[in-house]
């Protein structure tokens, strides 16, 4: 009988590990387990979406527009932040990243890129749950371009979109969707963003940002600074480029006077965290503050920080290993602005 007993310990605290063992989800205790290990309280409220939320905005009447790019079904939610409610989607055959605003008046106008269908997707609000959809294949589908970051041209009239896997922009006009043009970029391009004259685009290959200029006839190729590893998302503020680095877990300052990173600001969860995590979202803070904000997977945590004119930290021309693209888990993305969440160690 007593060994008997002795032979039953190891099943009885196989078992026991079993029920106290933590997977990536919600928790009873309102915390959510990430895969890393660690947890995170978020300080607002939560909408669940789709898999792989890579990017979101606001339409003109105060909801959230989602684009959901995983392994789940691709398309784009809107969601009511007052009922925290999916009050519309629409589905498409592929999603990635690009989504882009335009209008307002409840009349808003959204472009969002169609990956690895090479198409882009513009939808015009009609007003409540009715949308005007069309759309314009840039290739084949079998053509290697892969559309991803998508930036407005205003005073230009066009849509710049990202070739993820061509290394070019493509340039669309914003009324009838026809390309007017196209420029050759850095490997393996992520996003875009622009100002008036010039149009930056994240050569995630290529550790540069390319530098278009608009005001030429074809725009060209101006310029790659080099910002360190693996440029993702982009952030204008006044004269600077804040530009998230997949490779460090960081965001570079850019001087867009002289294309120098003035300073590299870290978002690890720990100061000797190991790299290659895909910081995927950078945004600007109002315009009274200096306090961006980088959003990194697959850690799923982000940070806050404030910038100063003094340059610390320097970029290295290290190299990193490929971001995940996507996770089989299920993600939350919120929809009120909040502080930053608490993140707490097992």
């Amino acid at each position: 009988m007593f060994k008997r007993l002795l032979l039953l310990l190891p099943a009885l605290a196989g078992a026991a590990l079993l029920a106290t063992r933590l997977v990536p989800g919600p928790l009873r205790d309102g915390t959510t387990q990430l895969a890393s290990g660690w947890r995170i309280r978020p300080a607002g409220r939560q909408v669940t979406v789709g898999t792989l939320p890579l990017n979101l905005l606001t339409l003109s009447d105060g909801s959230v527009l989602v684009t959901n790019n995983g392994y789940g079904e691709n398309g784009l939610m809107r969601i009511d932040p007052v009922s925290a409610r999916v009050v519309w989607r629409t589905r498409l055959p592929a999603a990635w990243l690009g989504l882009a605003r335009a209008g307002g008046g409840w009349r808003d106008t959204v472009w969002a890129s169609g990956g690895a269908t090479n198409r882009v997707y513009r939808f015009v609000w009609q007003g409540g749950a009715a949308w005007a959809t069309d759309s314009v294949a840039l290739a084949d589908s079998g053509a290697n371009l892969f559309p991803a970051g998508i930036a407005l041209l205003r005073r230009q009239g066009l849509v710049a979109v990202v070739g993820n896997l061509s290394d070019s922009v493509y340039l669309l006009d914003a009324a009838t969707l026809q390309r007017r043009g196209a420029a050759a970029v850095g490997h393996r391009p992520y996003t875009a963003v622009a100002d008036s004259s010039r149009l930056y685009v994240s050569d995630w290959g290529d550790s540069t940002i390319s530098v278009i200029d608009l005001t030429a006839n074809p725009p060209t190729r101006l310029t790659a600074w080099f910002v360190g590893p693996h440029p993702s998302a982009l952030a204008l503020r006044g004269g600077e480029l804040f530009v998230a680095l997949a490779g460090p877990n960081g965001v570079a300052r850019v001087d867009l006077a002289t294309g120098q990173v003035r300073e590299q600001l870290t978002v690890a969860l720990a100061p000797h965290a190991p790299g290659r995590r895909c910081s995927s979202r950078t945004a600007r803070a109002p315009a009274r503050t200096r306090t961006p904000t980088a959003a990194t997977s697959p850690t799923s945590s982000p940070g806050r920080f404030r910038s100063s004119r003094r340059p610390t930290a320097r970029p290295s021309r290290a190299t990193h290993g490929r971001c995940m693209r996507s996770a089989p888990i299920r993600m939350r993305a919120s929809v009120r602005r909040s502080e930053r969440p608490t993140v707490r160690r097992r």
